[in-house]
């Protein structure tokens, strides 16, 4: 009388998965899927140099400003059709400097906020060297765009 054994079956089942898997994950491979599929680059800069000399900035704040004044300058990669609000987000996250994004408005970038250095305090943008007028989330970049995020004592800078 013939036993009936697993083995083979369990046997039989893992190699034809493990034949599977192999195969889906080399047709991803091949075919170059990636998290995210970049076609343009911009430059962005985050500028506090006025933050500097002002008299309103508490200590704590004053140890976390660079010493030049330039929290951020670099070449950004982003894929045409993406909002100012998903590049700059994702380029302070990949760079660890903390923003706080209220909606669609960058309330917070490394720490410096609005009110920080007095009532007319806080950051604003331009984009290729043209004050916006919409936020952040309704601007999408074109490739070669120059972005520049400066902390402002004053709104008539």
């Amino acid at each position: 009388m013939r036993m009936w054994s697993a083995e083979p079956n369990i046997r039989k089942f893992w190699g034809c998965s493990m034949k599977r898997i192999l195969a889906i994950f080399l047709v991803l491979l091949l075919c170059g899927c990636t998290a995210h599929e970049f076609d343009a680059t911009c430059t962005i800069t985050v500028d506090c140099t006025s933050v500097l000399e002002n008299e309103a900035l508490s200590e704590s704040l004053r140890e976390i400003i660079p010493q030049d004044g330039m929290m951020f300058s670099g070449d950004v990669e982003f894929a045409l059709g993406e909002s100012l609000l998903d590049v700059f987000t994702r380029a302070m996250q990949d760079a660890k400097i903390p923003a706080v994004r209220e909606g669609a408005y960058i309330s917070s970038i490394g720490g410096l906020s609005p009110g920080d250095c007095g009532p007319m305090s806080g950051w604003m943008f331009t984009v290729n060297g043209e004050f916006v007028t919409v936020g952040c989330d309704a601007v999408f970049l074109q490739a070669g765009d120059t972005v520049a995020w400066t902390y402002v004592t004053e709104w008539t800078e």
